[in-house]
This record gives structure tokens, C-alpha cells and sequence, in this order.
């Protein structure tokens, strides 16, 4: 589809797992999903872009991890106690270790700051990665016989959750620059725009005769729909750039509607965790939720058909299947 029309672009976002489609506009967008409905029979359910947000601890706190588990034999058995406290924006993850007599042997303080930032790409609240934070590892206990490098990375992992919910979590939102060139006789609309989508106007210049760029900055959450808005406010004739610049932290309401979004979605099983990926080696074709047959999956980009053989074979077996019967695709399901 992306060869037939040079305008269109397909990726696939390695932080949201989406399959993003850009297109010209929103007629643009419906008829392309005509062309997939009628001429290569795919069903795409249609999502808002998800935005890339961070997490960050609000301030200061202690956490205990303590991960026993011995009921005979080889038990598990690690405790570590830690300080957790807010860095400098853009800085990072730092793992301090201030162990002292040994509490924590020296082979395991490693395995610690692997668990503490297993946690940390997981996220501790709405399940975005967790950015700026510096980790002090002080004290803890081990066993000579039942402690061993997972159970010190799980022990890190409950220490960084209780800190968590000692400190509290900011959600960070990504901020962009823009900038938008406009004619003069929009100028009123477009600026009282801007100042609805919590934008940050950093100045204007005057661009030839009756133009204007305005210089702002504003939240990529406010800006999914910008460029159809702003077609509509300046009458097809205003354009803009943006360029991302930091995060930010993101408002207490908006960051509640944003937990509770993700929270709704893992419990309805239509997120990451609930769904199975068509894919070939080449493309990521379509993702399907659980609740959804595979049987009207086609192997789209690749010009590969589904054969009734492989559509009749059980459903935990669609994508490799439907992979194996499209020889001409000449690559081998990832």
C-alpha cells in the first residue's frame, strides 16, 4: 500500500506498539481503509495514537524488599533495603551502592540494580518507563545457601514499589517545539488555539507580507489532531514543524485519566499483553486483538494469501501458519 502511494507512511512505534499509518487527512485516512476492506479483505480496527509518556517519583523515599521463600530444600531468600529520591531532569537512572559489612554480598549488589531496572522499564504506575531517579542500595540481609541472583533481583524490584508508594508518581508528558507560519488574518485564531491546548507561545516573526511564524511550546497529547485543526482554522493555508524538547510533568486530572485508561485496558485483555502479532520477517502487518479470528488476516504488504489449509488450523497457530503458505513470500515468520 505504502509503494502504490508515496504520500502514505507506515511505522510501527517500538515504545506504544502501534502500527502508525500517516496519511494527508482524515479523507485520505478513510480511503485507504476502503482500498484494505474491499480490495485485500482486512478488517483494521482503527485507535487513537497512544503519546510516549514517562513516570518519575514525586520525592524522596525508603523502600523494603525482602523476597523469602523456604519450605525444604533450595529456597530463595534476599532483603535490601533502599533510598530512592528524584534526579535531574534528563539525567537519568543512577544506582548508588553504599553497602557497608558486607549485609549484601558483593555478588549480588549487580543483581540488585539489574531487578531495579527491570522495574524501571516496566513503569510503577501506568506502566511507562521510569526516567530521573537515582537509587542509594544501603543495607539488606542474604542467606549463604538460599540466596541467589534472582531472588536479590526480585528483592529490588519490591523495594523500588514500596518506595513508589511512599514518594508517589508523577506521569511526565513529552513537550514539543513548534512552530507555525500562518497569513495575518488568522492570526487571532490560531493563537487563542494554541492557548486551549496548554501551549506556551514563545514569540512571532513576521515572515514576507501578511505572514507569520509563531513560536510555541506545546504538549504532544494536545497535538494528535493539530494538523487537521489547524487546516480548518487557517482555511488550508497555515503549516507547522515541531521538534521534540523535554518532559514535563503532566497535569494531576489528565495524569488520573490517563491511569485509569490503562488500567481499563489491561483488564479488557485488548492491550500489548492481549494480543497476537501477523508478522513477517519484513513487515509488521497487523496486529489483532485476542478476541478477534485471524481467519481474515492476509499477508498484505508481501502480496501473500492465507490458504484454506492454514485458516482451518488452530488459532494459537494463525501467524506461523499463515506465514508457511505463502512461498512466494520467501522469508520465514519472525
Amino acid at each position: 500500500m505504502a509503494a502504490e502511494d508515496p504520500t502514505v507512511r507506515i511505522e510501527h512505534s517500538a515504545e506504544t506498539h502501534q502500527l502508525v499509518l500517516w496519511t494527508m487527512g482524515e479523507a485520505h485516512v478513510d480511503v485507504l481503509m476502503d482500498r484494505l476492506r474491499h480490495r485485500y479483505g482486512v478488517q483494521v480496527d482503527q485507535v487513537d495514537v497512544r503519546v510516549p509518556l514517562r513516570e518519575t517519583l514525586a520525592g524522596p523515599a525508603k523502600g523494603h524488599g525482602r523476597h523469602v521463600k523456604q519450605s525444604g530444600g533450595h529456597g530463595q531468600y534476599a532483603v535490601c533495603d533502599i533510598e530512592v529520591e528524584p534526579a535531574e531532569p534528563g539525567s537519568g537512572f543512577e544506582f548508588v551502592d553504599k553497602v557497608v559489612g558486607g549485609s549484601v554480598p558483593r555478588q549480588f549488589i549487580p543483581s540488585v540494580e539489574k531487578g531495579l531496572r527491570a522495574q524501571l522499564d516496566k513503569g510503577l504506575s501506568a506502566g511507562y518507563p521510569v526516567v530521573d531517579l537515582k537509587v542509594t542500595l544501603f543495607d539488606g540481609k542474604a542467606h549463604s545457601v538460599d540466596s541467589s541472583d534472582m531472588a536479590f533481583q526480585t528483592a529490588g524490584a519490591l523495594a523500588l514499589k514500596e518506595a513508589a508508594q511512599a514518594a508517589g508518581v508523577q506521569l511526565l508528558e513529552p513537550i514539543d517545539e513548534v512552530d507555525v507560519l500562518i497569513d495575518d488574518d488568522y492570526m487571532g485564531a490560531v493563537m487563542g488555539d494554541l492557548s486551549t491546548r496548554r501551549a506556551r507561545v514563545l514569540g512571532t516573526e513576521p515572515v514576507g507580507t501578511g505572514r507569520t511564524l509563531v513560536k510555541a511550546e506545546a504538549p504532544q497529547l494536545e497535538l494528535v489532531r493539530y494538523a487537521t485543526e489547524l487546516r480548518s482554522l487557517s482555511h488550508g493555508t497555515g503549516t507547522f514543524h515541531r521538534r521534540f524538547s523535554r518532559y514535563d510533568v503532566l497535569p494531576a486530572h489528565l495524569a488520573a485519566k490517563v491511569t485509569a485508561g490503562q488500567l481499563a485496558m489491561a483488564a479488557s485483555g485488548r492491550g500489548w499483553q492481549g494480543s497476537r502479532t501477523c508478522r513477517c520477517a519484513r513487515f509488521t502487518v497487523l496486529r489483532v486483538p485476542t478476541s478477534h479470528s485471524l481467519e481474515p488476516v492476509r499477508w498484505l504488504l508481501c502480496r501473500a494469501r492465507v490458504s484454506r489449509r492454514a485458516r482451518s488450523r488452530p488459532a494459537g497457530h494463525g501467524c506461523r501458519a499463515a506465514a508457511a503458505a505463502a512461498p512466494w513470500c520467501g522469508r520465514r515468520p519472525a
